[in-house]
């Protein structure tokens, strides 16, 4: 009975904190409390993921998390990050856009891609909603009850050997 308690008290603390995130920051007024939390669920995915190029060759790297085009979003996840990091919250996260970037860890995509980026091959694929079909997606977000949640693909965890942490697979849904 007490390991429940603690799964569900560790979900309400870590969904708290999210709201908090979105709560506090000044973020253009045509973001919707759903965009905001999404943004805050990508900023947490860079926590509970691991990447293992990284941990062998720069630990300390920053993280590249690469959002499409450029959205509002944009904004809202630098100051979401500048927030972060005076809480001391790591890994150390820049924010770019796809089609500029160079590298990226973790990647957002809100809508079809016109064409392949060569910066999406290594990186982990964060779908806006299952409306789209964009190959190698490892985590999906849906709304299921009104409530914003999250799908994670092990079949594309594994082949792509991202760890992903326990925590974070105990509040996703699993596509096996």
């Amino acid at each position: 009975m007490m390991h429940l308690f603690d799964f569900k008290h560790k979900r309400i603390v870590w969904l708290a904190g999210i709201l908090l995130f979105c709560g506090h920051l000044n973020a253009q007024p045509s973001l919707t409390k759903e965009q905001k939390l999404k943004s805050a669920y990508l900023l947490n995915f860079t926590r509970y993921i691991s990447w293992p190029e990284r941990a062998e060759s720069e630990p300390h790297a920053t993280f590249q998390l690469c959002l499409q085009g450029s959205s509002p979003i944009l904004d809202f996840m630098q100051e979401l990050i500048a927030v972060s990091a005076v809480k001391n919250h790591r890994p150390k996260v820049q924010v770019s856009i796809i089609e500029q970037a160079q590298q990226c860890h973790l990647s957002y995509i809100q809508t079809e891609l016109s064409r392949p980026f060569s910066v999406l091959s290594g990186s982990l694929i964060v779908a806006d909603s299952k409306q789209l079909s964009q190959p190698g997606t490892a985590i999906t977000f849906f709304t299921e009850a009104r409530k914003l949640r999250f799908e994670i693909d092990l079949q594309v965890i594994q082949a792509s050997d991202f760890i992903v942490s326990s925590e974070l697979l105990k509040l996703a849904r699993i596509k096996l």
